[in-house]
């Protein structure tokens, strides 16, 4: 199949299968290969897991196919039924109307089924079938069959009664009529022979033949049974199997048949088939070619396919963003030069339209900025401009990017060249606009050395130099950015505030920059803070918004997202427009359409709003060349559905008859004899375009003319001067950093100094003006100039600010309530005086902060500090206890080595808690999830066995006897271990399923920092889970020293370890539900102090215990006058090489008691 498909160039497809093996790995087979052969599959659907495909499934897997149009071959793993219901389906979307080929595999063969009633949906289909002939002795065979003489066969009756449609015995509502009994078979309209019987009599006969080649060799060549030799051979089935796979012969068909060599497949060829239309409303499969066992493909002459799917279409190398709009996607304006030099303007004409990869309408302040680009390069004769329209997708970018440096065009679109190609090496720069933009260009400018310049960029992400090298901007970054912001926030005391960013590279970037430089101390305090997508509405921004609202003090909201009129208008909707402060950042500037949509409201609540924008002003040159050189008939290079749609939003129309389908919705007719007017030019100014593309294009342009001027290369193309050497594209961006321009004061609106230099920051420092939204005579909104930053002098004019908007607004921590931000204890009008990090009112993660950087400390946790002393406490006396009764313990056998195991298990709970108190991670995840249950089963395991020993001899004197065999102390030692390793089970398999890792529980602040194990919803569970059979331990344990209690055994020891087990499900009930329920400030806590209570009562319960009763029977056996010669074992251990003895008190309780470590 993939071989077809790359003889004749069908590179793009889809895989339809079904959901049993057969579809599964046919489709997996087929993408690998695929992949190989370098075919792209689209998408891989499948059927329903059903036995019989539904109709709503066929409609879901055409509608799916839709999704892909440019994949217009449909490659299908499946049988007849499944074929004809998605046929049929195709039937039902008449989008799908030869819209799709399909290829077949060999379950739809040459079937009619597959294809009946839907035959003209599946016209030009190839499937393939195994190269098989009919074998005449079997239809032979066969017609001699009849009920009455193949009676052996208990299913030959049925077969009958389907072929020939009657019924033989008893009616019934399947078959209309009695079959007579004599039919033939063979005769009959419904047979056909089945193609897999020759694959039955191959496999047949090489069975047969391998059987009969491995006798031969083992029984010689005259064999006539089975003999001795090849039945007791080593390996007698794998030497079968090989001889097996090593046969060759003639088949019934003719056909030589063999194996591949070792794999065990059967050599068989394929005969590839064409649906076509034979004559009105009839059709049939038609031989086009065969596939020969050796892996040749033979197409029949003259057989092409009746569609294209190859990379050579228009639409092929992209699935969607392209084919889906019918608006030109570029604009390349005639030039009267012929130089070839080009400078490449990327921006968003039009915008988004009702998803990602459609084009919406008409961005005004796209068509303007193409447009200064358009009138700058319009003025000399060293480059000529291509404008591409992204259509605010920064997808597309990349994509026609690399299409015009490969191919020198665009991806779905050929240039209007005017007879000069464009090629990499002729385009000397690429300018765009916004950060994402520039993300997306640097991924195919940066390889190349292309100087990249983007007007309004100002992520500061975009100023590592390491991933963007040649990449420079036209202003400041952000980071300059929210210093204003925090400055303004200072000057007016609001230390208290709401941010709304956007979940992209600007707004994220922007919102750890603002933390960033309020945690420091300096200014004021985020209290909430909330991200947004950058394509949501202002209903789905909502949510955020009353997130802000709810918590108290906060009065001020920082807008640091792409698009701020949805924000606005969410914050409308909830009713809170009077309640809030906004204040914006660049994108918002001073901006008239950002709130033009309100300036019908009867209150204007954001008056009061203030804008932080990137100093700017209108090039009165360009203005006057758009006003006296726009006309219908100067249409300045733009495309005809651009410039009619340009057109109709100027002057406010709609055209009569336009060429093209242009979005508008204006009432009044155009009548194509429009001029531009000062008011309609001052309406095309609110859309804020200003110096940023002019500026760009003419530091490229100056750039590139001292650059001809260092290599001498005046009247060459570019191609020509950077040929040699290879960092001339190098020199030519440092030219651009090194170039200076000082705008003439007499082209700019505003009459301000504007000098332009990028210099080794990359950024033109052009200053930041401050607005506020206020309102004019007439009760619109207006903007007015409060103040300005520029050179690091920071202005804002607070009296302006009191009269033209909102005044006594305070937006500040409430006085009854501590905030988690930075506060001032003692403000004064200059700056904050000892300012105080605050916990919230409500326990979160107990980190220790410094008072006056608000910067964490230590690594640990508070409530960490306090349980590890306290655990180090008892892991000390731990191993004091351990190595004291490990030199001066008397016992050293029976059940004494359990005890010492009982000891060690407590040493691993106590140290288990180091887990906890580190902060999640690959390593503390995967140690608690492996040892939380393997240190209690270390614990609990000897206690369990103990507690068995002692019931089972609970009415019996002691007798060294009771110890041997399986009940001897290494058989005790051995039990214990093998109930911990059962454990072990558990854990490894967990860690195996779900390797360890960790991840932070949610967005992350300075007091938020919560790493958690993942999953974090099922963690707490998983470890709860992995201590069932800890549990079920604890539960035997305590039956078994319950039913002991009364045994005096080794001093009531059945009894304290009932205490044991009653402590440890007391504290295993505690912390398991503090764990699962509770909120994450509390869950590790939890657990930790859980372990510390439990290890504790362990460790008092038994060799403390043993402690008190050690130093008891010491103090007695001093004032012993004989003692025994030997304990329990025979043998008496004593540091003091004094033998002990004891009076019958003592002795009793040495050898009956035996005083076991336990």
């Amino acid at each position: 199949m993939v071989k077809f498909l790359r003889e004749f160039d069908i590179r793009y497809v889809q895989i339809v299968h079904t959901a049993d093996n057969y579809g599964k790995q046919g489709a997996a087979t087929f993408k690998r290969i695929a992949a190989d052969n370098k075919v792209c599959v689209a998408q891989t659907i499948s059927f329903l897991d059903k036995a019989e495909i539904t109709l709503q499934n066929a409609d879901d897997i055409v509608s799916t196919l839709l999704q892909k149009p440019v994949a217009n071959t449909v490659v299908v793993f499946a049988d007849s039924s499944h074929i004809n219901e998605l046929l049929q389906a195709v039937k039902r979307y008449p989008e799908a109307h030869k819209k799709f080929k399909f290829i077949g595999s060999d379950t739809w063969a040459n079937n009619v089924e597959s294809t009946q009633g839907v035959e003209n949906f599946a016209v030009g289909a190839v499937t393939f079938d195994l190269d098989v002939k009919d074998i005449p002795e079997f239809d032979q065979y066969l017609s001699t069959k009849t009920p009455a003489n193949y009676p052996e066969n208990p299913w030959f009756g049925e077969y009958y009664e389907a072929i020939h449609n009657c019924y033989l015995t008893i009616p019934n509502a399947r078959y209309p009529e009695r079959c007579r009994g004599t039919q033939n078979i063979v005769t009959s309209p419904q047979y056909k022979q089945d193609t897999g019987i020759i694959h039955v009599i191959n496999a047949v006969y090489a069975a047969a033949y391998g059987l009969d080649e491995a006798l031969k060799i083992e029984c010689g060549a005259n064999y006539t049974t089975v003999c001795e030799k090849f039945k007791n051979r080593d390996m007698r089935r794998l030497f079968l199997l090989n001889k097996t796979k090593e046969v060759e012969f003639t088949d019934p068909s003719g056909s030589k048949f063999s194996f591949y060599n070792g794999s065990g497949d059967g050599k068989m060829g394929y005969i590839m088939y064409s649906l076509e239309s034979a004559q009105a409303n009839t059709y049939a499969y038609t031989p086009i070619g065969r596939y020969s066992i050796d892996g040749e493909l033979s197409v029949t002459s003259g057989y092409r396919p009746m569609w294209d799917s190859s990379c050579k279409r228009a639409d092929s190398c992209t699935e969607c963003p392209a084919i889906r709009d019918l608006i030109t996607r570029y604009m390349f304006p005639t030039t009267s030069t012929s130089n070839t030099d080009t400078l490449i303007f990327l921006t968003n004409v039009h915008d988004q339209g009702n998803d990602e990869y459609l084009c919406g309408k008409m961005a005004m302040i796209g068509i303007l900025n193409a447009l200064s680009f358009v009138y700058k390069l319009a003025n000399t004769t060293r480059f000529r401009p291509l404008v591409i329209d992204n259509c605010d997708n920064p997808i597309r970018i990349d994509q026609d990017l690399l299409n015009i440096f490969a191919r020198g065009q665009l991806c779905n679109e050929r240039l209007n060249e005017q007879g000069n190609p464009v090629s990499k090496s002729n385009i000397v720069g690429v300018i765009t606009t916004g950060s994402r933009f520039v993300v997306a260009a640097n991924r195919v400018t940066a390889p190349n050395q292309i100087t990249l310049l983007g007007t309004i960029s100002s992520s500061i992400a975009l100023s590592n130099k390491e991933n963007y090298p040649y990449f420079a901007r036209m202003v400041p970054p952000d980071s300059v950015q929210m210093e204003v912001i925090a400055r303004i926030l200072k000057t007016n005391g609001w230390s208290y505030i709401g941010v709304i960013y956007s979940k992209e590279s600007y707004g994220i970037n922007a919102f750890r920059e603002l933390q960033r430089i309020v945690n420091d101390g300096k200014y004021s305090c985020i209290g909430s803070a909330v991200g947004v997508g950058v394509s949501d509405s202002p209903e789905d921004i909502r949510p955020a918004v009353r997130t802000i609202a709810e918590v108290d003090g906060i009065n001020v909201i920082v807008l640091l997202i792409i698009n701020p009129t949805e924000v606005l208008q969410a914050i409308k909707a909830e009713g809170l427009d009077k309640k809030f402060v906004v204040i914006g950042a660049d994108t918002w500037s001073n901006v008239m359409s950002v709130v033009e949509s309100f300036q019908g409201d009867e209150i204007k609540n954001f008056r009061g709003a203030i804008t932080v924008g990137i100093r700017d002003a209108f090039y009165d040159p360009f203005y006057n060349w758009l006003k006296n050189e726009f006309s219908w008939n100067k249409r300045l290079g733009l495309p005809d559905d651009w410039f009619e749609e340009f057109y109709q939003n100027v002057h406010e129309c709609k055209l009569a008859n336009p060429k093209t389908a242009v979005r508008v919705s204006y009432s009044a007719t155009c009548l194509e004899t429009e001029m531009m007017t000062l008011e309609k030019i001052d309406k095309l100014k609110s859309h804020g375009v200003g110096l940023g593309p002019i500026a760009a294009s003419h530091v490229i342009i100056e750039a590139y003319i001292a650059f001809q001027r260092d290599l001498n290369c005046f009247g060459k193309t570019f191609a020509e001067c950077t040929a040699s050497p290879s960092t001339s594209r190098v020199n030519l961006f440092k030219q651009t950093l090194d170039t200076k321009w000082s705008i003439p004061i007499s082209d700019v609106s505003s009459k301000e100094t504007f000098n332009v230099e990028l210099g080794e920051d990359r950024y033109w420092d052009v200053g930041y003006s401050i607005y506020t939204l206020t309102i004019d005579g007439n009760d619109h909104y207006a903007y007015k100039k409060i103040g300005s930053h520029m050179n690091d002098v920071f202005t804002f004019n607070s009296t302006s600010y009191a009269q033209e908007g909102k005044s006594g607004i305070r937006s500040a921590c409430p006085e009854s309530q501590i905030c988690d931000c930075v506060v001032d204890d003692k403000p004064t009008s200059d700056k904050q005086v000892n300012p105080k990090y605050m916990r919230d009112h409500e326990p979160r993660n107990y980190f220790v902060y410094d008072e006056d950087t608000g910067k964490k400390v230590l690594n640990w946790p508070i409530w960490a500090i306090a349980v590890g002393v306290l655990t180090c406490i008892g892991l000390l006396v731990g191993i004091l206890l351990f190595f004291y009764f490990l030199i001066f313990y008397p016992v050293r056998g029976g059940t004494t080595f359990l005890g010492f195991l009982v000891m060690l298990g407590i040493l691993c709970i106590y140290a288990i808690n180091f887990a906890f108190f580190y902060p999640a991670s690959k390593d503390t995840c995967g140690i608690r999830e492996f040892l939380m249950g393997v240190v209690y089963a270390i614990a609990l395991a000897p206690l369990l066995v103990k507690a068995v020993d002692n019931w089972r001899f609970k009415d019996t004197e002691f007798s060294p006897d009771r110890y041997v065999g399986l009940t001897s102390p290494v058989s005790l030692v051995l039990i214990a271990i093998g109930i911990i390793l059962v454990q072990c089970i558990i854990p490894i398999e967990w860690l195996i399923l779900k390797p360890p890792s960790a991840s932070l529980m949610q967005d992350s602040t300075l007091q938020h920092d919560w790493m958690w194990c993942d999953p974090h919803d099922f963690y707490d569970i998983s470890i709860v889970l992995s201590m069932v059979l800890i549990i079920f331990l604890v539960v035997l344990t305590a039956i078994f020293s319950a039913l002991s209690w009364d045994s005096e055994s080794n001093y009531f020891e059945s009894r304290w370890i009932f205490v044991s087990c009653v402590c440890t499900a007391g504290c295993f009930l505690v912390w398991m539900i503090v764990s699962t329920s509770a909120g994450p400030p509390f869950r590790d806590p939890a657990i930790a102090i859980g372990n510390l209570l439990n290890a504790t009562a362990l460790l008092i319960c038994n060799p403390f215990r043993k402690l008190v009763l050690l130093i008891k029977f010491s103090s007695e056996e001093e004032k012993a006058k004989r003692f025994p010669p030997d304990d329990a074992n025979g043998e008496l251990y004593s540091n003091s090489r004094l033998k002990m003895a004891t009076n019958k008190h003592i002795s009793t309780s040495l050898n009956d008691d035996r005083l076991q470590l336990t």
